[in-house]
């Protein structure tokens, strides 16, 4: 919540602007799962399933008709799913609300925050599509805790390996957590790899990582019950994955690991209600029409708990 929602204090711009709120972390599952939009909430995507690749007899004798090939895409239904979370606001609360400073924008704000945590929690989190067997290449036997003996270059290039077997395009992403990049870079493998060579940003994490855009997970949700302390946790965990992700495969009519399916505009807006308070009020809403959708599995590679 943004500060000074108690309903009884005055709403200072001033330290509204210092912003003492806890703010939260980047969210990357977008940059996953790029949005594309769809006419209808309801219809079929297109799913890579790689008989393109079948060897087919083209061969056809005079007077004979030619064999009927498919062009390597099988169609699946999805149906676009409304999220949305809302929050009053009493005309006690508007009164006492420094008039320079915009109300519902600092709510609708806080709320659009919210529905994407759990977004990124459908995502990235446990039994999140992500972490789905059947949505990549899975691996569990990469171990990277040992930082003398980890082989990170030579396991990523044996999951490039295995994405491009399977009749994908080579991966350009890596998703983890700060912490297990940090742990990378301290390998002796990495060290030897980067000894002459600059390949840290400015907040120590890599640019790159063994030619790979890295995508950092920095989400923590609270999974405490409501009214307990904060249990903040890490959405990701220690775990890797290398995808192909192009965020113009809707437009290119190419390959991408997958997507979000956004049917219409984010609505964000207030409606009256008198039963609010004692002297009634609004109420902001903020929500989507969005499904997580994975249109080509074999172009990613989950590696699970790769650090312990």
């Amino acid at each position: 919540m943004a500060l000074g929602r108690q309903r009884h204090v005055h709403y200072n711009q001033v330290l509204t602007n210092l912003a003492v709120d806890y703010a939260p972390m980047e969210l990357v599952a977008r940059q996953i799962l790029p949005v594309f939009p769809v006419v209808n909430a309801t219809d079929v995507y297109p799913v890579f399933d790689k008989r393109l690749f079948d060897d087919y007899e083209d061969l056809r004798a005079d007077g004979d008709e030619s064999n009927e090939v498919s062009r390597g895409w099988k169609y699946v239904a999805y149906m676009c799913e409304s999220h949305a979370l809302k929050e009053h606001i009493t005309k006690k609360m508007r009164a006492n609300w420094d008039s320079q400073v915009d109300l519902e924008g600092s709510i609708s704000e806080d709320l659009k925050q919210l529905v994407w945590n759990r977004y990124e929690k459908r995502v990235l989190g446990s039994g999140g599509i992500l972490r789905t067997t059947t949505n990549n290449i899975h691996s569990a036997n990469v171990n990277w805790t040992n930082l003398a003996t980890a082989t990170v270059k030579g396991d990523l290039d044996t999951a490039k390996e295995a994405i491009e077997a399977a009749a994908s395009p080579t991966p350009n992403v890596i998703v983890l957590t700060p912490q297990v990049a940090r742990h990378i870079a301290n390998t002796t493998e990495w060290k030897d790899y980067h000894k002459y060579t600059a390949n840290i940003a400015d907040d120590d994490l890599p640019k790159s990582i063994y030619g790979l855009r890295p995508l950092y997970v920095k989400a923590v949700l609270n999974t405490a019950k409501k009214g307990q302390a904060a249990t903040l946790a890490r959405v990701w965990g220690k775990h890797t994955l290398l995808a192909h992700v192009n965020k113009l495969a809707a437009t290119q009519g190419s390959l991408t690991f997958g997507f979000t399916a956004q049917w219409g505009q984010r609505i964000a807006g207030t409606m009256e209600d008198k039963n609010i308070g004692l002297r009634g009020g609004q109420r902001a809403r903020v929500g989507e029409s969005v499904k997580e959708l994975i249109s080509a599995a074999n172009a990613a590679y989950f590696v699970e708990n790769a650090v312990a």
